[in-house]
């Protein structure tokens, strides 16, 4: 199958909050801004993970956390370059705002579209979520190409602290991965054809 469509109709505007353990970004809820996610069913150090639900076939996040065929996640590698995507630039000036656990900003004029590498190449398999819970109900699509961010993009994202206030920092959110977990006989589907070399 082919990941045939991933967008937000027109431009939207997204929330940053800092977490503590990770940045989420989520996307107003408006009836003209939406997310299509059809088809589809690790190099680098850096990614981001688009997630999202079934709604088909679940009313909400927290019904579809913990139910088959209830998420599905996207993820994107990203690769220290001279230049930022364009819309992770957006992000930038925004990032010191968020810099402490429990801090929010609204980003206006975001396309998360345009986050994904420019390919329809990628690996999917049936897996779990990479946060605490970590169940097992998420279909990941892992494209094959990364996208760039510049080294002061991502010294931004390393000034992000745990902590909720400049008194009590506690460290960087950096390092917030989860370890390797068995494949437990999944299988691994892909759409690259290998029998070609790059």
């Amino acid at each position: 199958m082919l990941l045939s469509h991933f967008y937000v109709v027109l431009q939207t505007t997204v929330t940053l909050n800092n977490t503590g353990r990770n940045l989420e970004m989520t996307l107003d809820d408006h009836a003209d801004s939406y997310v299509n996610v059809t088809g589809g069913p690790l190099a680098y150090q850096y990614r981001i993970q688009v997630i999202g639900y079934n709604s088909d076939l679940y009313y909400n996040r927290s019904q579809a956390d913990t139910s088959s065929n209830g998420m599905f996640g996207i993820a994107v590698f990203i690769q220290i370059g001279e230049q930022t995507n364009d819309e992770l630039n957006i992000l930038l000036p925004h990032l010191d705002k968020v810099t402490y656990r429990g801090q929010k900003v609204r980003v206006n004029n975001f396309m998360i579209a345009d986050i994904l590498p420019y390919t329809d190449q990628y690996v999917t398999y049936e897996g779990s979520l990479t946060k605490p819970g970590c169940h097992e109900s998420v279909t990941w699509i892992v494209y094959n190409k990364p996208i760039y961010a510049s080294r002061e993009f991502m010294d931004a994202l390393r000034s992000l602290m745990v902590g909720s206030s400049a008194e009590d920092p506690k460290r960087s959110i950096g390092n917030n991965f989860r370890h390797l977990a068995p494949l437990n006989n999944r299988p691994i589907r892909t759409n690259i054809d290998f029998t070609y070399s790059v």
